[in-house]
């Protein structure tokens, strides 16, 4: 009795190393596989050289939105310093949303807001509960990732979109530098598997426990800007918006320390 029991031991214990092998070999072949694919999304886009050159980045972009029973045009101007300042232009009009400016410049806690409807606005430093948002973690659809912030690999799967396989990389974001992006901040990208470039990319925070969607946006028809590229074309939530993207540009530093007055129009960033 002793012996068979021995033996069913035996085999037992061995089932459950198999077993834990099996899954530890799995997890690291799936961890090779998401690796692969992310090098090959690099290589496509440019080179990890090109794209830890990006010092800053420039995105117009004109579309369209309905609201209510109208459609609207929209027009965007947002550009981005890397690692911590943001000036925004958005112009909805002549909708009720009007025209909004908006900056926020991490370096020296300072933000503003201003719309048409309102007087020239003042600097106001940035209030406590902001101080861990950055909207620089956006741009990984774009970028992948960049000097100062670079997505951690979890794992990799397949899925079917429009009739065509993709490859999606699920990834994590950790904060090198700045320390403005919690780590409950996820993104998956797509791959087209012919181009090695994204095709969807989708931003996820954590409530609760669980994943929660934050926006999916569709990018098509790429283009070269400077060694690296880049999308045309982006479809976020049913709205499709023509966009020019361009990077390491010489840029008026004034509007990250004081409110430009809204005649100086979109391209106030420029250098006069």
């Amino acid at each position: 009795m002793k012996l068979h029991l021995k033996i069913l031991l035996s085999i037992f214990f061995t089932l459950v190393f198999v077993g834990l092998s099996g899954g530890l070999g799995s997890a690291r072949l799936q961890a090779s596989r998401a690796q692969q694919i992310w090098e090959q999304a690099i290589a496509a886009k440019g080179g990890r050289e090109h794209l830890h050159a990006v010092r800053n980045i420039v995105i117009s972009s004109r579309g369209q939105y309905r609201h209510g029973l109208k459609i609207y045009q929209v027009h965007t101007e947002a550009f981005f310093v890397f690692p911590n300042k943001i000036w925004t232009w958005n112009d909805y009009r002549p909708d009720v949303f009007g025209l909004t400016v908006e900056m926020y410049n991490f370096d020296t806690g300072v933000r503003y807001f201003s719309n048409s409807d309102n007087p020239p606005p003042q600097s106001h430093v940035i209030p406590s509960y902001e101080t861990n948002l950055s909207n620089t973690y956006g741009l990984l659809g774009y970028l992948l990732e960049t000097k100062w912030l670079k997505p951690k690999i979890l794992g990799t799967s397949a899925e079917r979109i429009e009739g065509r396989t993709i490859d999606v990389v699920h990834t994590m974001l950790q904060d090198n530098v700045s320390g403005f992006l919690p780590e409950d901040r996820y993104i998956d990208f797509a791959f087209a598997r012919t181009t090695h470039l994204p095709v969807r990319v989708s931003y996820y925070h954590v409530r609760g426990g669980e994943r929660v969607l934050d926006l999916t946006e569709y990018l098509s028809d790429y283009t070269e800007v400077n060694g690296i590229k880049f999308p045309q074309q982006r479809k976020v939530e049913g709205s499709i918006d023509r966009i020019k993207i361009q990077i390491n540009v010489e840029y008026n530093e004034d509007i990250f320390n004081k409110p430009p007055l809204v005649q100086a129009g979109a391209e106030a960033w420029k250098v006069r």
